[in-house]
């Protein structure tokens, strides 16, 4: 071979590899600064390509997608949506909610957590029919609306106990199973319970149920491959819950700070937690007197304490107002974390919660495409997060 045919032959290769062919893909969004909710460090220049979905390519070098719907992100901050697991949505008649059932409440309120870039919810406690029925429409995609997830009835002491009867008294195990599967049967994400009283309790709260039957009650719903939380608001019952194998506390302690015994059983046990901290700041709107304000700064001490050691903290604002997600982020941002560790906990640790961060929670391949389009940097304001651009659900703009 001459050395021009060599020549020849090189330039050819060389040709062949720059004009690779091209990605298949449905949406591609070049060159954007993408922080992806794992709390790495956000990556300038960024090319992401969404294929039936899901991510299916990330790249610091150009993505070629010639029939894929392309973004200039040139300028802008892809996150992923945005998680609120503690959400009591409205127009189920829950929780004092007159008249009921309004499906126009519900689904303008379901509107509006994507129009805030929330695109996944957990319900903590609705009327099981209305709270289900709306589940079964968002996953058919009869509905505008985040992914949602839910528990139905709340299971607590109540459930077990009848008026006028002995307090300390159960019913015997086979009618408690029965009610067990009698809400089990309705499928719910995560089962939520509550073994003490609702509320921010400040005296001394004694378990309304025994250990040894908690723990019996929440492997039986561990064995049917359901997850668990629990209202909670004080460190006893917090103990007793976790010694009892419950998944998630949909509270951190409130009334006291954290013993590092408890901290580190909750560390060490990868046991992911809610926030919500918005809710100290409607008290009155709650019915609690207004010394029990003051206890934000007893949530947010303990939140940090397990953060810094290693926790998973979820946002979840306890309302039913989208907009409170935003509060509680900025309630989240007050306790001095890394912003990149404060979007964690508006996004992957969510995901963490309900059990489903292989699915979604963070910008990663193989993930559905759950993503919101900034306009502004978040890392360098938290209040950058309602600078929306777009709301992705499953690669298909839906804001």
């Amino acid at each position: 071979m001459t050395w021009g045919l060599r020549f020849r032959v090189w330039v050819c290769l060389i040709g062949i590899c720059a004009t690779s062919p091209a990605w298949a893909a449905d949406l591609l969004t070049a060159n954007v600064t993408l922080i992806d909710g794992t709390g790495a460090p956000a990556v300038k220049g960024a090319w992401v390509s969404v294929k039936d979905g899901r991510i299916d390519r990330i790249s610091r070098a150009p993505i070629r997608a010639a029939n894929a719907d392309k973004i200039d992100g040139k300028g802008k901050y892809l996150i992923p949506g945005l998680i609120d697991i503690h959400v009591h949505l409205k127009g189920g008649g829950a929780w004092g909610d007159k008249p009921a059932p309004d499906i126009e409440k519900s689904l303008k309120g379901l509107r509006a957590y994507l129009d805030n870039g929330v695109t996944t919810i957990f319900d903590a406690g609705n009327n099981p029919e209305f709270i289900y029925g709306l589940r079964a429409q968002e996953r058919a995609g009869e509905i505008v609306s985040p992914r949602i997830f839910a528990t139905g009835q709340v299971f607590g002491a109540s459930s077990l106990r009848g008026r006028g009867q002995d307090p300390n008294a159960l019913p015997d195990w086979p009618e408690i199973e029965a009610r067990l599967e009698r809400v089990i049967a309705m499928k719910p994400d995560v089962q939520k319970f509550s073994f003490e009283r609702f509320g921010a309790n400040t005296g001394e709260v004694i378990p309304l149920i025994p250990l040894d039957a908690m723990a019996r009650i929440v492997a039986y719903v561990h064995a049917k491959n359901v997850r668990t939380t629990i209202h909670i608001t004080d460190e006893v019952i917090a103990s007793t819950v976790v010694a009892a194998g419950m998944s998630t506390p949909e509270h951190p302690v409130v009334t006291a700070p954290i013993s590092d015994a408890l901290a580190k059983r909750i560390v060490d046990g990868k046991i992911a937690f809610a926030t919500t901290f918005s809710i100290f700041d409607d008290t009155e709107g709650m019915g609690w007197p207004a010394w029990t304000k003051p206890m934000i700064a007893i949530a947010q001490a303990n939140v940090k304490n397990l953060v810094e050691h290693g926790g998973i903290a979820a946002l979840g604002s306890d309302h039913f107002d989208a907009a409170m997600v935003h509060h509680e982020i900025m309630r989240i941002g007050q306790m001095g974390l890394p912003p990149t560790t404060t979007l964690r906990i508006a996004t992957l640790n969510g995901a963490i919660f309900i059990g489903r961060e292989k699915e979604f929670g963070s910008l990663e391949r193989g993930k559905w495409a759950d993503m919101v389009l900034l306009d502004a940097d978040p890392l360098a304001d938290l209040t950058n997060l309602k600078r929306i651009h777009a709301v992705y659900k499953a690669g298909q703009r839906i804001q």
